[in-house]
């Protein structure tokens, strides 16, 4: 989980960064809006891990019913 808010915060960092200094805002403002999209980059891409994590065990899950029922029936 931390690689991904890590990345996430990169992520969000270096694009609100290129975003303001492209608009032609100064240094310091610029950098204080990356700070806000640093975090708010680290929580979206918390949140997609979680939703990725969750839709990995529900297919493992469904694959594991599909083999016992699989099995269960008579040849």
């Amino acid at each position: 989980m931390k690689f991904f808010m890590l990345l996430g915060g990169f992520f969000g960092f270096a694009i609100t960064l290129a975003a303001s200094t492209m608009a032609g805002c100064d240094l310091w403002w610029a950098v204080f809006q990356s700070s806000l999209g640093c975090m708010v980059g680290a929580y979206l891409f918390r949140m997609f891990r979680k939703v990725v994590a969750a839709s990995v065990r529900e297919v493992a899950v469904q694959k594991a019913r599909s083999r016992v029922q699989e099995a269960a029936l008579p040849s």
